[in-house]
């Protein structure tokens, strides 16, 4: 049998991980709330989740890890973000939202037995 992938998950996983790649470009230009742990913290953000999305349109065999991983960092940013500032935004709220929601895309575009 050949394992089958969901091929809408992974075109939007890929279309989520570029949507917050580009707007942690945008937060950086615009000027983070922190000057030294949020712009760690959002090129972090950023670099996971473009490289997770490069990996994933190249079909790397690893692409899905480190999709998860890219998840997982803006959850932990997240929390990070609620912790330091204490107040809680539309933003913290959506990407704690976008983290969830790319975990659940990638295990919808891990194959499965046909």
């Amino acid at each position: 049998m050949k394992r089958v992938e969901l091929r809408g998950a992974r075109r939007g996983l890929i279309g989520i991980e570029v949507i917050v790649a580009v707007l942690a470009v945008a937060v950086l230009v615009v000027g983070p709330r922190s000057p030294r742990s949020g712009i760690a913290l959002i090129i972090l953000v950023g670099v996971t989740q473009a490289l997770g999305a490069i990996t994933l349109s190249l079909q790397l065999v690893w692409a899905r890890r480190l999709a998860l991983a890219a998840a997982l960092i803006a959850i932990l940013f997240t929390v990070a973000q609620i912790l330091i500032f204490d107040v809680v935004t539309w933003f913290e709220l959506s990407l704690l939202g976008v983290g969830f929601l790319e975990s659940m895309l990638v295990a919808g575009c891990t194959p499965r037995d046909s």
